[in-house]
């Protein structure tokens, strides 16, 4: 039982003494590559003639702007222009998506031609009214009038013949 012991010992010594060397060269290597110092290029002094320069910080305006609106609301569908460019009156700068003005007008065009129907059945209307009117303004035409004479006398007639029937159903003595 002694005997693995020291060899365990020997192993675990040797894994701290690799771990702490390679911790060593680590360090020195950053501390090289932190410290070192700064590599310079030297140059010849010239004389020469610099120009003007001015730095600033601040912002650039416009000197006119102008705001822009659609007379109606609406989707944005492309911006035509971009922010600077040049840009003359009348030009189109942007576009609305148009599906519900184009769904509008579609809707308007089937009342339009709803109403037209119903304009065309009412002229409709009036012509047979019309037409009735003066039907009724002529008056009866005489082969109307005859045709109806012969009804009466064909119903007149019937009656006649019923009445007859009517007085053979009663049965009366021949001689009174």
């Amino acid at each position: 039982m002694s005997g693995p012991r020291p060899r365990r010992r020997w192993a675990s010594a040797l894994t701290r003494l690799a771990l702490l060397a390679l911790l060593a060269a680590t360090g020195g290597v950053a501390g090289y590559l932190f410290f070192r110092p700064a590599t310079v290029t030297v140059a010849e002094v010239t004389q020469r003639d610099l120009g003007p320069a001015i730095q600033g910080v601040g912002t650039v305006e416009a000197k006119v702007t102008v705001q822009i609106g659609s007379k109606i609301t609406g989707r944005l569908d492309a911006v035509l222009v971009d922010q600077g460019d040049p840009i003359t009156a009348g030009q189109v700068l942007v576009r609305l998506d148009d599906a519900q003005q184009r769904g509008e007008v579609t809707r308007k065009e089937a009342a339009v031609r709803a109403a037209e129907a119903a304009i065309a059945e009412a002229e409709a209307s009036v012509r047979r009214a019309q037409s009735t009117l003066a039907d009724l303004v002529a008056g009866a035409r005489p082969a109307e009038l005859a045709q109806w004479q012969a009804r009466v006398t064909s119903a007149r007639a019937t009656r006649v013949l019923a009445e007859r029937e009517l007085r053979r159903t009663r049965s009366s003595s021949p001689r009174s």
